[in-house]
């Protein structure tokens, strides 16, 4: 298990710092990762579960938006290169409260916010907690009133204490390796899958 543990960090890690692009936010504790690019009315970019920032970016949309809007694409808490101290229970109120003092220490006051997937519960936060910022919000594919079901309590498993670390960590990587052409099927159906999206190997190391 120790074995195990340690190739899925060292295959994380180097997916996650090859790019070695953005900066880095310290906020409350937390390090939060962030690509910026672009100029104008700023635009705030949050991601679903088991992605990050970079998807944004690897989807040209991060490129296509910066040629209009000043671009903001963050890794939300324990996604992709930013941190997520225990003790602490990361809802997406709690999310977007820190995303939002984020925005604040860069000096914005006004913005526009892009939530996808559960990104989306952010986004919909940061609407009703800081109405006087958020200028306006855009929701794809949204994970707004989630259902009982076998699904969510599986996904729940990496968030147990102790031994969801050690699942996270061990054998959680390999099986979504196992299951990710399954997945991506299913999720692009009918399109079929492009080259970029068949061979992302980028695992977060993070709790839902």
């Amino acid at each position: 298990m120790a074995g195990l543990a340690l190739y899925n960090s060292a295959r994380a890690r180097r997916a996650l710092f090859s790019h070695g692009s953005g900066r880095f936010i310290g906020v409350a504790g937390v390090r939060l990762h962030v690509l910026e690019q672009g100029s104008g009315m700023p635009l705030i970019l949050l991601h679903g579960n088991g992605s990050s920032a970079e998807d944004f970016r690897t989807s040209g949309m991060f490129d296509e938006a910066a040629g209009k809007y000043r671009v903001l694409a963050f890794d939300r808490p324990g996604f992709g290169r930013s941190t997520r101290p225990r003790g602490k229970w990361w809802t997406a109120a709690a999310q977007a409260d820190l995303i939002h003092a984020a925005v604040a220490q860069l000096g914005i006051e006004r913005y526009l916010v892009l939530g996808h997937s559960w990104g989306a519960s952010v986004t919909l936060q940061l609407a009703r907690r800081h109405p006087a910022s958020v200028a306006g919000i855009v929701l794809v594919s949204g994970y707004y009133y989630p259902p009982p079901r076998l699904g969510l309590a599986l996904a729940a498993l990496p968030a147990l204490p102790v031994a969801g670390g050690v699942f996270r960590h061990t054998l959680l990587p390999l099986l979504v390796r196992l299951t990710w052409p399954l997945a991506m099927g299913k999720i692009f159906r009918p399109h079929p899958l492009t080259q970029l999206t068949s061979t992302s190997e980028a695992i977060p190391l993070s709790r839902a």
